[in-house]
């Protein structure tokens, strides 16, 4: 990965029902990287096998205990400053749902 900006540690916390399910540790994220470039990442990795329906909401992306589906445009440094960069993606009901599910 070649940054023009200073580099730093992600950690990304798959949640649902309260439940932590998986914690992808270590990640290096340029901080002058966008959040939205992750956010597509992520929704193109989770979402492989799911209909693609603007009505239904799959997750919701978290960033330091703030949604930050607002905040896709901004930069990690913007969104997290000085603060660790930690983001929850809280899976729905929807996610887990046999009927949303490619056929």
């Amino acid at each position: 990965m070649s940054c023009k900006s200073e580099t730093k540690n992600l950690t990304v916390r798959f949640i649902y029902a309260s439940r932590i399910l998986n914690i992808e540790q270590d990640i290096v994220v340029c901080k002058d990287d966008t959040i939205n470039k992750l956010y597509l990442d992520i929704n193109d990795i989770l979402l492989i096998n799911h209909k693609k329906d603007s009505k239904l909401i799959y997750f919701l992306f978290y960033c330091n205990q703030k949604i930050c589906e607002l905040n896709l445009k901004k930069t990690f440094d913007e969104v997290f400053d000085i603060m660790p960069y930690v983001i929850n993606v809280v899976l729905t009901n929807e996610f887990f749902n046999k009927d949303n599910l490619l056929k």
